[in-house]
């Protein structure tokens, strides 16, 4: 059985290697369909979990100070600081998150900390429109 296990898992990893490589190219070549399309060059791409440079857009899917799982791993903090600096809009979005709550209250004055011009922020319990993506919270108006 260990062998059929090893076998699964490079053939997964394997799998994997080559999803990311395909989300890769297509995010890249979609910008430069965006670009092209766009006024003045002037389109945006933001991917979920994806850094490239070639973008001018980035999503930080799960906000963290330590985010030991981000791409980069790391401090979404202080990679959120300079995405301005790079040219980048940058969305923040924490998950399994509600206004009000303790995460909502740290991820929102984490983000109000690092953000930069084109930095939005999001706060929701999942990833569909009826999760929060929807909601207008006062917090974000005032």
């Amino acid at each position: 059985h260990s062998h059929t296990y090893i076998h699964t898992s490079s053939r997964l990893i394997t799998s994997y290697f080559f999803w990311v490589q395909g989300h890769h190219q297509v995010m890249s070549d979609a910008m430069l369909i965006v670009k092209a399309n766009a006024p003045n060059g002037t389109g945006i791409i933001i991917p979920n979990g994806l850094d490239l440079a070639t973008l001018n857009g980035r999503m930080f899917e799960n906000f963290q100070v330590d985010d030991t799982t981000g791409v980069p791993p790391g401090s979404d903090l202080e990679t959120l600081e300079k995405e301005y600096e790079n040219g980048r809009v940058a969305e923040v979005h924490s998950d399994g998150c509600s206004p009000n709550t303790a995460k909502f209250n740290s991820t929102l004055a984490a983000f109000l900390i690092g953000a930069q011009k084109y930095a939005y922020y999001g706060c929701t319990q999942g990833w569909t429109l009826q999760t929060g993506w929807d909601a207008i919270v006062p917090e974000y108006c005032s």
